[in-house]
């Protein structure tokens, strides 16, 4: 059964890529990166893949997230690092970019000296490579001739992985879909690592959703009455 639906689910998915590929033809392979960054650092798809983890309790969750793991340290790097070649290659005047958003580059820099002052100075530098590999991952967006469309079609494939995969997971992987809470109970997470993580996917899914039918169907005040 289990095959069955990931092979179902797999036909799904590349039928959904396909049609968004015909709707936004300039969705270019430099977008997937921002796309798998955003699920990678969102969602437990790397401890699925290549950890197996199933369901674990929240102690053993705090435990993770202050140890982390090789495996996606090291995917992230990667990624991070292939963002900046894209960025390097693209025709842009990076100096004037950095000029023109000083206050947000000054304040990435004044996060790194915090680091020096951290208890968990290691942890401390791991999460500020994090946050430096968003930021290249926003600019590998902006950069996009359509940057509007890019980033409303890279939002559209990430909710559309996102909600289904966590139905999946909670519907046919219950060992994935759900997590031990405080007090011992079962609580769905889907694709998220935590009941609160999947309300805010459900939350950001809904008003992304509701925006887009707007923009697509746009609605007068006086229709609505």
């Amino acid at each position: 059964m289990s095959t069955i639906v990931i092979a179902v689910s797999l036909v799904f998915f590349y039928a959904f890529v396909k049609q968004d590929q015909k709707e936004f033809p300039s969705f270019s392979a430099r977008l997937w990166l921002p796309l798998l960054w955003l699920l990678l650092t969102s969602t437990t798809l790397l401890d699925v893949l290549f950890l197996h983890r199933s369901a674990y309790d929240a102690s053993e969750r705090i435990e993770a997230y202050v140890e982390g793991n090789p495996i996606s340290r090291y995917t992230l790097l990667a990624l991070t690092l292939l963002g900046l070649m894209v960025l390097l290659k693209r025709k842009t005047r990076h100096s004037t970019i950095i000029r023109s958003n000083g206050w947000l580059f000054a304040f990435y820099f004044y996060t790194l000296l915090s680091a020096g002052w951290s208890e968990y100075q290691d942890i401390s530098i791991k999460r500020w490579i994090k946050i430096f590999g968003t930021l290249i991952m926003a600019l590998v967006i902006v950069f996009e001739d359509n940057y509007q469309e890019a980033f409303e079609h890279v939002i559209r494939r990430y909710v559309f992985i996102c909600l289904t995969l966590s139905v999946v997971f909670v519907k046919f992987f219950s060992h994935l879909g759900f997590s031990v809470g405080r007090q011992g109970s079962r609580v769905w997470t889907g694709v998220a690592p935590g009941k609160n993580a999947l309300g805010m996917l459900c939350t950001v899914s809904l008003l992304f959703l509701a925006w887009r039918l707007i923009k697509t169907r746009p609605v007068s005040y006086f229709d609505v009455l």
